[in-house]
């Protein structure tokens, strides 16, 4: 026996020399465990009661199990002789005991069974856990407890099947661990409960944590399934708290949580495609977002009533839309040992190791910069802060080229204005104090540091708010936008972005971004049925302070008329009132851009098709513009711009999309002062061809583009029996009208009654299900 014992150890020291990336550890340290138990049924959502049978090798090998979230071993749990009875919300934990030949018990097999009419009674007093939770942190008392779903809004069975749906609408994360390690009451770092003492930042607590910090990091397992994308993980992980002011109990019941991957716990890094990326990503943390500012349960009864739950989410997805790299997202409800503990946004945690996967390189490459709570300080959580630093000192220093330069080494200036935009944009009102990331690649920093959005809550809360350019606190991005305002260049590329952003095809184009904020709801709208269920009385039956009126929230009285607030008075303006305020800071030029239309219609998207065609507008002043990728105006380093040698003036010429890139850049100038950038950047890929398109003369054509006598003769031959639509636009992109014809297979004739139109140059669209064309007519 002791000679197995020396080569388990020579194995065990031979495995610690290792890397501690090599996966070849962790296959050669599982071979000294035994095979981990395999369930017959799946994590899922169950209506019908079933049975659970566990098989183990080698036959006849001991099998513990749990139902209450401990890790069974062998001096806990019980011992698995016959299949398992699963009749209502179950969360099943089993291992293999070590059998002598091999060392060490099997990995832990951690299955949740969630009964939807189970988790609806949920009730508050579940077994084994506690009436209170954690002492207040800015007044006397303790938390009183809260794990029921309300009854008040179970009741009936239209409420119960909105519930259901609301279920069945996103994925699940299951969180099982010992509930010890969640509510104990003992102030240890050990074996504390995370939920008792939530460490709120500094200043803000009668009760200080002991050993505060990565102590307070319990093992756990998560489960991610979704039965609609066949989602099915199993992993076991580190499990802390995450957030601010959001661990103040007073402040939130629902706190939000950090999935650490260690291989003190399991696997060093999660391989997963959670967040619907077509490739699997290694990702170190994830953070299991609760939702804090603007939503039900917080303190102030302003925020509550502003509860939209999308807001920091729209933040990450208009940065995506911009095409810079962001944190990717997606809701989930989540359980505690299968308790139903509400709708969360899992997202990716900005660090080091985000850096790695998704801008290349190491890990250790990387400066990640961003502003710790506690006490509030700009900080590196990875690499040096020295390169920042610097970044600032360049920005202080007096205008000069070589000034200039050093900034655009270590900034990406691109990315720094888009990120500004955004949040001056949505008037974020928590920022930039902090709420805010910044990352770079110190050991190859190509392309400057990147900001990042992060905890944007408080976002799009009013059509006419004004944030100037941020806070102005010292290292921090509104500083940095407010030294770099004295670069003419710098001021010109930021009204650059603007048009780019908020016009045409930009995500902040008020039908674009409305949107994306359309889509996002729409993810949420099922599943908020159940959020009011478990939170939506907080405030009213378990702990009224703060800010009254305490009130049951729901999303017919509550979240319904937000929306329709949202969607009817501040989207489609804001984005009106942004570029205002911009040109009173000077950052959007006086001068209106030039227009650009597709097809007769104003651009609001870059979908295009072979043979589209484009043309500018404006309304004073004349244009002038590049095909070349190049801007039609050249500066001075005093802003002062002049026609490019290589730029046109436009004349109400056509550009007629074909197999080949299209680069379009246009100004318009007016009494010596020139406009924002209008462009329109079409790769060879941009340019779409899945709708066959065949020439005029295959498929449509026109007697005569000159309209006298009233009517237009359109010839039109038809693959099948088609129906073809024609829509006529003016040169303004407004629709005149439009009309369905009923064709046979073959040639067709169509007389188009133009006669109500007034005399002028019109686009004639015409489409079917297989191909689209476009005429430009004259009425005389």
């Amino acid at each position: 026996m002791w000679k197995k014992s020396l080569l388990v150890c020579a194995i065990l020291c031979a495995f610690c020399s290792l890397r501690a990336n090599n996966p070849a550890y962790d296959s050669a340290l599982d071979s000294l465990r035994m095979e981990a138990p395999v369930f017959s049924h799946n994590h899922g959502y169950y209506d019908e009661a079933f049975s659970v049978s566990i098989s183990a090798k080698p036959q006849g090998a001991v099998v513990r199990y749990t139902t209450d979230g401990s890790e069974p071993s062998a001096d806990n749990g019980k011992t698995y002789s016959s299949p398992i009875r699963v009749e209502k919300t179950t969360v099943l934990r089993a291992c293999v005991l070590s059998d002598g030949e091999r060392e060490y018990n099997s990995r832990i097999t951690t299955r949740s069974y969630l009964f939807i009419d189970d988790i609806m009674q949920q009730s508050n007093h579940p077994e084994g856990y506690p009436d209170k939770w954690g002492p207040y942190a800015q007044r006397s008392g303790t938390a009183k407890a809260d794990y029921e779903m309300d009854p008040e809004l179970t009741a009936t069975v239209a409420q119960r099947d909105s519930i259901r749906k609301g279920f069945l609408s996103l994925p699940v994360v299951s969180v099982v661990t010992d509930k010890g390690y969640i509510f104990n009451h003992e102030n240890d770092a050990e074996t504390g409960g995370i939920y008792i003492y939530t460490d709120p930042p500094t200043g803000y607590t009668k009760v200080q944590v002991n050993d505060p910090g990565t102590k307070w990091l319990r093992p756990t397992s998560v489960e991610f399934f979704d039965a609609a994308s066949g989602l099915s993980i199993q992993a076991d992980c580190g499990l802390r708290l995450h957030g601010g002011h959001s661990r103040l109990p007073e402040k939130s019941p629902k706190h939000s949580f950090r999935l650490v991957f260690k291989e003190k716990y399991g696997k060093k890094k999660l391989k997963a495609n959670i967040f619907g990326e077509t490739q699997a990503k290694k990702l170190d943390n994830i953070v299991l977002r609760a939702g804090f500012c603007n939503t039900w349960i917080h303190a102030n009864n302003t925020e509550r009533n502003l509860a939209a739950y999308t807001r920091d989410t729209w933040a990450k997805e208009v940065q995506a839309a911009m095409g810079h790299p962001h944190s990717h997202q997606r809701y989930a409800h989540l359980f505690l040992n299968g308790i139903y503990w509400g709708m969360y946004n899992i997202t990716e945690r900005i660090d080091e190791g985000w850096c790695e996967e998704y801008l290349g390189g190491y890990d250790t490459d990387y400066d990640v910069i961003k502003v710790e709570d506690n006490p509030q300080r700009v900080e590196a959580s990875s690499g040096s802060i020295y390169n920042w630093q610097q970044l600032f000192d360049y920005s202080f220093q007096s205008a000069s080229p070589a000034n200039y330069e050093e900034i655009d080494r270590l900034l990406d200036i691109e990315n720094f204005i888009d990120y500004m935009i955004i949040n001056l944009y949505g008037a974020n009102t928590d920022w930039d104090r902090h709420n805010w990331l910044a990352v770079y690649n110190a050991i190859e920093p190509n392309e400057g540091f990147k900001m990042l959005c992060w905890d944007s809550e408080h976002v799009l809360k009013e059509l006419h708010k004004d944030v100037g350019i941020g806070e102005l606190r010292e290292l921090c991005p509104s500083v940095l936008m407010q030294n770099l305002m004295k670069y003419p260049q710098f001021c010109r590329l930021v009204g650059d972005r603007i048009q780019k952003q908020c016009f045409h095809s930009g995500p902040l184009q008020p039908d674009n971004t409305t949107e994306i904020w359309l889509q996002l709801s729409d993810i949420i709208s099922s599943a908020l049925y159940c959020e009011a269920a478990r939170w939506g009385d907080y405030r009213r039956d378990v702990h009224q302070w703060n800010s009254s009126p305490y009130e049951l929230y729901t999303k017919e009285t509550h979240y319904n008329p937000l929306q329709k607030k949202m969607l009817e008075e501040i989207l489609p303006h804001r984005r009106d009132v942004f570029v205002a305020l911009m040109k009173d800071r000077g950052l959007y030029p006086s001068v209106a851009a030039p227009e650009i239309y597709r097809n007769g219609s104003l651009l609001n998207n870059d979908a295009c098709w072979e043979y589209d065609i484009i043309t500018l507008d404006h309304t004073e002043g004349e244009i002038y513009y590049s095909l070349n990728g190049e801007d039609p105006v050249e500066w001075d380093d005093n802003g002062n711009g002049s026609v490019s040698s290589s730029a046109k003036k436009y004349m109400q010429q056509e550009f007629t999309l074909d197999k080949e890139a299209f680069c379009l850049k246009a100004r318009v100038l007016k009494n010596g002062q020139w406009s924002a950038l209008s462009e329109l950047n079409l790769a060879l890929e941009d340019i779409k061809t899945d709708i066959p398109v065949t020439t005029i003369e295959s498929r449509c054509s026109l007697a005569n583009t000159l309209v006298k006598e009233g009517k237009l003769r359109l010839q039109y031959q038809a693959a099948a029996g088609n129906s073809l639509r024609v829509y006529v636009y003016s040169l303004s992109g407004q629709l005149c009208q439009q009309a369905l014809y009923n064709s046979e297979h073959g040639q067709n004739h169509f007389d188009i009654d133009l006669s109500q139109l007034a005399e002028g140059v019109y686009f004639l669209h015409c489409q079917d299900g297989q191909m689209q064309q476009s005429f430009k007519i004259i009425k005389q």
